[in-house]
């Protein structure tokens, strides 16, 4: 069985089912995908350059809604945080990212950006050029 982004494809599901007598009556393989397909999935973005003026730009690999964003400090730097956005627009509050090792996380979330689709391109704006972490985003698939 090959692998994809997903831990499960239909057609393992479907195997699943079928393994054991037992799978088949609760139909194993379908509940694990389904919890798969609806559970939250954690992405993660490295700022390792400056992008206080040009943002770090990536790309939403599951559609869903945007439960949390946490960074992973990875410098000390006063005054040091990370934004999510959209274009120009914020998603969340200003993440701290000022000392080294210490993991922060979003105190807001626009509710009217929230909704983030899978193939959509999405940044993070540093307050300085020295400005590293480790952004993760916490995302409901749906």
């Amino acid at each position: 069985m090959g692998r994809t982004t997903n831990l499960l494809v239909e057609a393992e599901a479907q195997e699943l089912n079928n393994l054991l007598p037992g799978n088949q009556n609760v139909r194993m393989g379908d509940r694990i995908k389904e919890l798969q397909d609806r559970g939250v999935i954690a992405q993660q973005v490295a700022v390792v350059a400056a992008a206080n003026v040009t943002p770090k730009s990536f790309v939403v690999e599951h559609s869903g809604i945007l439960l949390d964003v946490t960074v992973a400090c990875r410098d000390t730097q006063g005054g040091g945080t990370l934004t999510l956005r959209r274009s120009t627009d914020a998603i969340s509050s200003a993440v701290v990212c000022a000392v080294d090792d210490v993991l922060s996380r979003t105190t807001t979330i626009v509710n009217a950006r929230k909704a983030v689709v899978k193939g959509e391109t999405l940044n993070l704006i540093a307050n300085g050029a020295a400005d590293r972490g480790v952004a993760t985003l916490f995302i409901l698939r749906t």
